[in-house]
């Protein structure tokens, strides 16, 4: 998940170095920060700017292991038994392509099992109702919360019921953008 701030050229050339560098990075097996760093290092061009808000997650599907590194405004949160947020962004931690010698930090966790990971875009803490009321995180956490066990795809379904109002604005500011990974509860 992630956003890139350019001019339209720059923007471009800019997603495709990202694309490159994600292809790479997974070929090389890279720690999310180690990505971040590279990234950094590409978008990093003083004469033609270009930023990137995102998180690089790389997950182990069979045990839930995962490592997370993000940058700039993005939001990720871990929803754990019984339905808790648990924050997963690096504080502190700028938009790549700010400089070449910014190193990012990275975090691990688990996913448990019924537990969901949640990434989301800056773009979808900032739609606003018909009266101009913000979604805010915390609102957008709570939603995500009150389905802690669901599956993703239902989770997904209720959160875009109950958020109907902030994400059928056809004038968004930004994109909109909710990516969901559940690991199911097992049968005990």
């Amino acid at each position: 998940v992630g956003r890139v701030t350019a001019g339209v050229k720059r923007t471009a050339v800019g997603l495709s170095e990202i694309r490159g560098a994600f292809r790479i990075a997974t070929l090389h097996a890279d720690a999310p920060r180690m990505q971040m760093r590279a990234l950094n290092w590409l978008l990093s061009t003083p004469n033609d700017p270009c930023s990137f808000d995102g998180a690089v997650i790389v997950i182990n599907p069979k045990s839930g292991a995962f490592e997370i590194s993000t940058a700039g405004d993005v939001g990720a949160a871990l929803i754990v038994s019984p339905g808790k947020p648990k924050a997963l962004r690096i504080p502190d931690s700028p938009a790549v392509g700010n400089g070449q010698s910014i190193e990012y930090k990275g975090g691990t966790g688990k996913i448990g099992d019924g537990e969901t990971l949640v990434l989301f875009s800056a773009g979808t803490t900032a739609a606003k109702d018909e009266s101009g009321d913000e979604l805010g995180e915390r609102r957008l956490l709570e939603a995500i919360s009150d389905g802690f066990g669901q599956s993703a795809d239902t989770l997904m379904a209720d959160v875009a019921a109950d958020l109907a109002a902030y994400l059928k604005n056809p004038a968004a500011p930004d994109d909109i953008t909710i990516l969901l990974a559940n690991r199911p509860a097992q049968a005990g």
